[in-house]
C-alpha cells in the first residue's frame, strides 16, 4: 500500500509515490511514522533514496498494536501535507 499525491520538494522536483518506510513505537507509546516520497512506484522499487520525508508523531491511543496499515495511512491522510486529492495504491 501507499499513496499518491504530487508534492513539490526542495530539489525542485515532484514526489509522486508516497510509502510507509518507518514504523515504531516509543517507549512513551507514541507512535512513529516516517513517511517517504519518491518521484514514483519504479524508483521506490528499484530502491532510489526519497525525493522528501514526512515524520508524524502519533499521539497515544490514535493507533494501537497490532498494528494494521491500513489505519496508519487513514492517519497520514489526516494530515495537512495528504488531507485533499490523495488517492490510495493498494
Amino acid at each position: 500500500m501507499a499513496l499518491l499525491k504530487e508534492i513539490s520538494t526542495d530539489y525542485g522536483s515532484v514526489a509522486y509515490y508516497w510509502k510507509v518506510t518507518m514504523l515504531e513505537f516509543a517507549l512513551n507509546k507514541d507512535c512513529h511514522i516516517t513517511l517517504s516520497g519518491y518521484l514514483n512506484k519504479d524508483a521506490r522499487l528499484n530502491s532510489m533514496q526519497p525525493l522528501k520525508v514526512f515524520e508524524y508523531i502519533v499521539p497515544e491511543g490514535t493507533l494501537t498494536q497490532p498494528i494494521n496499515l491500513n489505519d496508519v495511512y487513514a492517519y497520514v491522510k489526516t494530515q495537512p501535507e495528504f488531507s485533499f486529492n490523495t488517492i490510495d495504491d493498494l
